[in-house]
Parts: C-alpha cells; sequence; structure tokens
C-alpha cells in the first residue's frame, strides 16, 4: 500500500508542479531545483469493529525553491498550491492534517493518508480430504 501511495502522490506532484524535479530518496550531490523530496514516516493501524482496520500513513514533502532570493515568495505559492489541489490524492485517498513549515531554505510539508482496509481470512475449505 506504501508504495502506491507514493507512487500516486509523485504523480500528482508532477501534474500540479510540471518541470519540477521529484525524489523519493535523499540526493546527496546534484540536487536540480526547483524539487520536491517524498519521504515516508513510521506508519500505524489501529483495530477498528470487526474486521475493520485503519492505517495512518504520514509523509513529509520537503521543496527547494529554484531561486534563494525569492525563497519566501516561491515557497508562499508552492504552498497554496499544494494546500488547493492535494485535498486528495488521485480522487481516491483523503489528505488529512497539512501543515507546512518554511525550514532551512525549504519548505517542509507534513500530511496524512487514511486508509480503511477490512482483514480478510481465507477460510480453508475442503481441509481435510481423503482418497478413496
Amino acid at each position: 500500500m506504501i508504495d502506491e501511495l507514493k507512487t500516486l502522490i509523485i504523480a500528482q506532484l508532477k501534474s500540479v508542479f510540471p518541470g519540477y524535479k521529484v525524489y523519493d530518496e535523499d540526493v546527496q550531490q546534484g540536487l536540480i531545483t526547483p524539487a520536491f523530496i517524498l519521504r515516508t514516516l513510521t506508519s500505524d493501524q489501529e483495530r477498528k469493529l470487526g474486521i475493520n482496520l485503519e492505517r495512518t500513513y504520514p509523509f513529509v514533502i520537503t521543496f527547494f525553491p529554484l531561486d534563494e532570493r525569492l525563497y519566501h515568495s516561491e515557497c508562499d505559492l508552492v504552498n497554496e498550491m499544494f494546500y488547493s489541489n492535494f485535498l486528495y490524492i488521485a480522487d481516491r485517498f483523503h489528505v488529512h492534517n497539512i501543515q507546512s513549515e518554511k525550514h532551512d531554505r525549504t519548505l517542509i510539508i507534513t500530511f496524512s493518508i487514511k486508509v480503511y482496509l477490512q482483514d480478510v481470512k481465507e477460510d480453508i475449505l475442503m481441509a481435510n480430504l481423503e482418497v478413496l
């Protein structure tokens, strides 16, 4: 599930911000700006009634602006576009708890996605077959 969510978030970032580079791993050298780095944090799961489960996947997106002299205006624009275009991921998953912070010449956006699942256990049919 986490890989599917990452793929969908990256596709949406590329759609909303065409021409911006998107990384899903840390870059040691050669970061091309403007760019986003998508990271996942630890996830959690909560059992609900019966066979229902709720998983929460937190994400961090760090934005690196193109021009440090225009740092504030670029970050403000990206922030507003993110808030407007990331209410859902792929029109399927609700985005919760979006927060942003300017820090160390970057914009850090955090949010989480909750996924509701059912714990389905397959019944073993005909477990005791006998050979005639």
